[in-house]
């Protein structure tokens, strides 16, 4: 379903020369790869070698440029690529709107800009817990030194991208209708239980991670919806 959606979203697309910001272990250069109609090149940064690392084959095996750079303060020269893009990583930035900033700044005038983030605005309990196990995450993240914000909403997201001026603004959702298997509640499951022996935490820290303990155990949720903006540099010719 996944797949079918980002097809949907970027087939047909010749996405050219592509620098993915936050790429981590290159999810969402894995789904751009398989999306576009055609790409030429892929170039990728990130603040962290470390999910290069963990993944260096899939980036080896597509020739994916990897640099270790801070996505704020890009060392790119001004119109490089014909399309910028960023996938969950907007909530662990700490100057949103600067890093956004210098994409465009790298982008072609009328290259192709990409922002795709989960969001937490929904009225779907089933989501809504995905959306209370990040943010539990975000917080204790938080507390422990590593920036790791709560997502945003819809409209926060389209603002970022609105006040950079773009020509043209689609937008899309994703909604996977698959519920978590058994599987991936043990992880989480795993992961809470081992955070909350780390260290001394809050009283209110403590009950909410083993509120979230027990939902994973009596319940299934779907994942959050993802919010998918595509914009168009202006052309300078055509305006």
């Amino acid at each position: 379903m996944e797949k079918e959606f980002y097809r949907q979203v970027l087939g047909g697309i010749n996405a050219g020369n592509i620098l993915d910001v936050g790429c981590r272990e290159g999810y969402f250069i894995g789904i751009m790869l398989e999306s576009f109609q055609s790409v030429a090149a892929v170039s990728a940064i990130d603040i962290s070698d470390k999910g290069y690392l963990k993944e260096k084959d899939f980036f080896e095996k597509n020739h994916v440029d990897f640099k270790v750079m801070d996505g704020a303060n890009m060392e790119f020269k001004e119109s490089t690529f014909d399309t910028v893009s960023i996938s969950n990583s907007i909530h662990h930035l700490t100057d949103v709107s600067a890093v956004l900033a210098e994409m465009k700044r790298v982008m072609k005038k009328d290259g192709l800009f990409i922002l795709n983030e989960m969001i937490c605005d929904t009225s779907d309990v089933s989501r809504k817990k995905d959306v209370s196990v990040h943010h539990w995450f975000a917080r204790t993240d938080s507390i422990m030194g590593t920036f790791h914000r709560m997502t945003y909403t819809s409209s926060e997201l389209f603002g970022f991208v609105n006040s950079l001026g773009f020509g043209k603004i689609h937008i899309r959702y994703f909604l996977d209708d698959e519920y978590s298997d058994v599987q991936n509640n043990e992880k989480l499951i795993a992961s809470i239980e081992k955070r909350l022996l780390q260290k001394e935490w809050d009283d209110d820290v403590v009950t909410e991670g083993r509120e979230l303990i027990k939902m994973l155990k009596t319940g299934c949720f779907k994942q959050a919806p993802v919010m998918t903006i595509i914009a168009r540099g202006k052309d300078e010719k055509n305006g």
